[in-house]
């Protein structure tokens, strides 16, 4: 296992599916540390029950080489937390890449992180406006990579794994078909289905 560490922030209601595949391809290649706002089970949006090794506050300052931030169907508790901005904007400053899928662009614009790069999410113009999200840098694509910061909506969990491994120099090649054929079978549907 390599030295290098990824961070992985998750908080109540936090979707798991959205950096499972990132989670996958970065195994056995980087240390991933669980980290939520306080000690204790976090519940994720499908009923995970996750162990976080360490508090936000507890990490401020440490290096990561990575900083994943996935979404939730509600960020309030997240965005609006004391110690979110400072841990974000710290581990972001040396990291090689910053992923956020979902809603968790938003909580990197928390931070200060979106000003003057470009970005996406599944949050609409006027939830944009009114978290006061830059919305001149928002591109309307499903991913979007500006140089370390890597954002996607959430269906594009697969193609967002891939981009994350890749920009850490993880060899994705034997698995990019897999990768790519499951976000393919979870592809929104054009009506509500229960696969996905």
């Amino acid at each position: 296992m390599s030295d290098r560490r990824a961070l992985l922030l998750v908080y109540p209601g936090f979707a798991e599916l959205q950096v499972a595949p990132a989670l996958d391809l970065l195994r056995g290649q980087v240390e991933v540390v669980v980290a939520a706002p306080a000690r204790g089970a976090v519940r994720s949006e499908g009923g995970l029950a996750v162990l976080p090794e360490a508090t936000w506050e507890e990490l401020a300052g440490q290096p990561f080489a990575a900083v994943l931030v996935p979404g939730a169907i509600d960020l309030k508790a997240a965005y609006h937390h004391a110690a979110l901005p400072a841990l974000l904007a710290a581990a972001a400053s040396g990291a090689e890449v910053v992923g956020a899928i979902c809603g968790g662009p938003m909580l990197l614009h928390a931070a200060g992180l979106l000003d003057g790069r470009r970005y996406t999410t599944n949050f609409s113009a006027e939830q944009r406006a009114l978290l006061g999200a830059p919305e001149g840098s928002y591109v309307d694509d499903e991913l979007v990579v500006d140089g370390r910061l890597i954002t996607a909506r959430g269906h594009a969990h697969g193609r967002f794994g891939l981009a994350v491994a890749e920009a850490l120099g993880i060899d994705v090649a034997p698995l990019r078909h897999y990768v790519l054929q499951s976000r393919a079978s979870c592809a929104p549907p054009a009506a509500p289905s229960a696969a996905c």
